[in-house]
């Protein structure tokens, strides 16, 4: 035999009236013993009663702007940036101008060259804003997405 509902006739009119004088979800769980504030969000949820807005907040809700991100988009495997001015420089053949760790900038290539440890030699050149490597290195480190292979 199924047990009956914890939500009784008198419970759902108590959890109504508390939610219309403003109480939170978990301050009504705690008042009336429920098992869990999800248990209670869930029944204001089935019972079809809105979301209210924290107080203090304003009735109107104003979408804040998105900040303009530097997207990459994948061509035919070549790469962009959107939201930029990039003029695409000629690659490099070799690191142009070769730099120690403690020697880069903010704005210096970050792409690891030869050497090993404290020696090592890093790319050096001018590193794409919001990115930490130059063109050349953002084309090698951000490839397009392969397709997958379907499962057989």
């Amino acid at each position: 035999m199924k047990e009956p509902s914890w939500w009784t006739d008198d419970r759902v009119t108590e959890l109504r009236a508390r939610w219309a004088n403003g109480e939170s979800g978990s301050q009504i769980g705690i008042a009336m013993h429920a098992t869990s504030r999800n248990a209670v969000v869930g029944k204001l949820y089935r019972l079809g009663l809105r979301r209210r807005l924290p107080i203090g907040a304003k009735t109107e809700l104003k979408r804040q702007p998105r900040t303009k991100r530097n997207t990459v988009h994948h061509i035919d495997g070549r790469i962009f940036f959107k939201g930029d001015a990039v003029t695409e420089p000629e690659p490099p053949a070799q690191f142009v101008n070769p730099k120690l760790l403690l020697e880069l900038n903010q704005c210096d290539c970050r792409w690891p060259g030869t050497g090993r440890g404290a020696e090592m030699l890093y790319c050096g050149a001018p590193a794409l804003n919001g990115y930490s490597y130059c063109l050349t290195h953002c084309r090698i480190a951000f490839q397009p997405r392969l397709p997958r292979m379907p499962r057989l």
